[in-house]
């Protein structure tokens, strides 16, 4: 799962174990903000620690499963973050968010892999994360039996995101970008993914984990079916140029093609 592989995600014990653990967390944290229990922020600081990282919680009936593998590691938060209650994530341990970030309330995050937020972004209420990905072409489809992959998300640094805004995995939204409330990301930019880890995991994380987990392939389309089709710009990516540039030459040649059919045609009638 960590990596981008197919995983069960409805059957794998191990995997349903740490979603409800998690899910514990996050309901404490959650508690935490309500009137009839006032809590410290301090204690508040401890509790959504305890949402990222596993090794903390201290329920007596959670047993903590040290992974040998490289590619297992807790989530991470960096200073002055603020995030408003509710609050919804899967499994916690794969989110790593950086200094100085708002966070609105109800927002969810799906994170199977890596979800990194950098520092001082700006995300709005009812943003959702999916990082899961269902396999829409399997058939017979199995339900609660079926495979997911999941997918890196990566939020750079002085980002905002509008209220209500859906982005999907393997999506990379550029530093400095605007998202317009009610957007679907639909951008695939797979290139600057392995960069902005190294980037992020050196300046934002303190860990003595030499190996990272490597996101799995985006997908072969550069854009969803989705009816919104708000794309975001970028101002300081050259890969996105050159996709342009690609895009354009594509689109002349298409044309070049259909032009050629259509005087082939012209000549056969006469």
């Amino acid at each position: 799962m960590l990596i981008g592989e197919p995983y069960l995600a409805y059957v794998d014990e191990d995997l349903m174990d740490d979603r409800r653990a998690c899910k514990r967390a996050v309901m404490h944290w959650n508690q935490a903000h309500s009137d009839s229990r006032p809590t410290s922020d301090e204690e508040k600081g401890r509790l959504f620690q305890c949402i990222l990282d596993p090794s903390r919680r201290t329920e007596p009936n959670h047993q903590y499963r040290d992974y040998a593998s490289p590619q297992a590691r807790p989530g991470s938060i960096g200073s002055r973050v603020i995030i408003d209650n509710p609050f919804t994530c899967d499994y916690g341990y794969n989110i790593h968010i950086g200094d100085d970030t708002y966070i609105g309330a109800n927002c969810t995050i799906e994170d199977p892999c890596d979800i990194f937020i950098g520092s001082r972004v700006q995300i709005g209420k009812n943003v959702t994360l999916c990082g899961s990905i269902a396999n829409e072409d399997s058939f017979p489809r199995k339900g609660s039996q079926a495979t997911l992959t999941g997918g890196a998300i990566i939020i750079e640094d002085e980002v905002i995101i509008g209220n209500g805004t859906i982005i999907h995995a393997h999506r990379v939204i550029g530093k400095g970008a605007s998202v317009r409330a009610g957007s679907v990301v639909t951008r695939v930019s797979f290139a600057e993914i392995v960069n902005f880890r190294c980037e992020f995991f050196a300046n934002n994380i303190s860990t003595n984990r030499t190996s990272h987990p490597t996101p799995s392939q985006p997908e072969t389309h550069a854009e969803s079916s989705a009816p919104c089709r708000d794309l975001i710009a970028r101002s300081d990516s050259s890969a996105t140029r050159e996709n342009s540039q690609l895009s354009l030459i594509s689109a002349v040649l298409r044309a070049a093609a259909a032009a050629k059919t259509i005087l082939l045609v012209i000549g056969s009638l006469r």
